[in-house]
């Protein structure tokens, strides 16, 4: 990433000698939100996310006269329908004094940047339901506020019970030899969300995505009488406060004639297990509002509803707009 910079003002990607500083904006971003006994992030962990084996995460900076004012934390997920990865803004804070500056977006121009240099295909991140000042900001921005999405999540003992037992015989990792039957059942979905004019993957691309050199997600098959009848595909997030990684489900689809036989609970236990067993924080994943059925299936395994949490996406030319735009 090109360093970025306006009279006083400097965005960069973060270093080791950052951490510190990071940690002290993460807890004053938790004061702002309500959220401070959340915060749990120390120095030795932070830099372990963010710059040892197998990062979870990346950060930017700000900084206004040579002082840091703001960061971002950001990760790369996944888009099923579109094949591709993206880029999700996990937490942006600019600290009280450097606001109204263009600190802010200054930061979301440089994450759309990253995102366009790395061929994502969306950008997102999450914006609550009470901070109408955000929501006015992200909208000037060209984000889209997604209203009939709702954030599910798993965490603590609730994630350690649904994670506990043996893994299914029924439940498997997908291989190459799976892509076809994957992009299958993508489109099945699509149909049934009434978003088939979305689902453009291919075998090719979902091969790649799954199976290359840097692959960006992994999926688990459900088998009944040795045939796929449903798919989860998943990759890992980060939580800024736990400064943990966490296990998100990108989608889960069951074929129409396997429902109702526990396929779509015993992925979501196998899901809950790897999430157990790599350490992961939390568990997550998204539900449409029209979608009762899910939602009560979701709440018995053990799922919380987020309600006052909302998705701002941007993509296409709007992503390409915000990626190009100079101060």
């Amino acid at each position: 990433m090109t360093t970025t910079t306006a009279p006083s003002a400097t965005i960069r990607l973060a270093t080791r000698a950052d951490v510190p500083t990071i940690v002290s904006l993460i807890r004053e971003a938790a004061d702002f939100e309500g959220h401070a006994h959340l915060a749990t992030a120390t120095p030795e962990r932070m830099e372990a996310e963010l710059f040892g084996p197998g990062a979870a995460c990346e950060c930017l900076i700000g900084e206004h006269d040579g002082q840091t004012v703001a960061f971002a934390i950001f990760f790369h997920n996944f888009s099923t329908f579109l094949c591709r990865k993206g880029l999700y803004l996990e937490d942006l804070f600019v600290r009280p004094a450097a606001r109204g500056t263009g600190m802010g977006r200054r930061l979301l121009q440089a994450l759309a940047r990253i995102a366009v240099e790395r061929a994502c295909g969306r950008f997102e991140w999450g914006v609550l339901e009470w901070n109408v000042d955000a929501q006015a900001f992200y909208r000037r921005m060209g984000a889209t506020i997604l209203p009939d999405w709702r954030v599910c999540r798993v965490a603590g003992d609730a994630l350690q019970s649904l994670g506990a037992g043996p893994a299914s015989a029924g439940v498997r990792a997908a291989t190459r030899a799976d892509t076809a039957v994957i992009v299958a059942l993508i489109r099945e979905l699509a149909v049934y969300e009434k978003l088939e004019h979305l689902a453009t993957a291919t075998p090719e691309r979902l091969e790649t995505e799954l199976f290359g050199d840097s692959p960006t997600c992994e999926c688990l098959i459900g088998e009944q009488d040795g045939q796929p009848v449903g798919f989860a595909l998943f990759f890992h997030n980060f939580s800024t406060y736990l400064c943990r990684k966490g296990l998100y489900l990108e989608d889960l689809f069951v074929r129409p004639a396997a429902r109702g036989t526990g396929m779509g609970k015993l992925l979501l236990q196998r899901l809950a297990q790897v999430a157990v067993e790599r350490g992961c924080g939390r568990f997550e994943w998204s539900v449409l509002d029209w979608n009762v059925d899910a939602q009560a299936f979701y709440k018995r395994m053990g799922a919380t509803m987020l309600p006052d949490l909302r998705i701002c996406r941007v993509t296409g030319d709007a992503l390409q707009a915000l990626g190009s735009a100079s101060d």
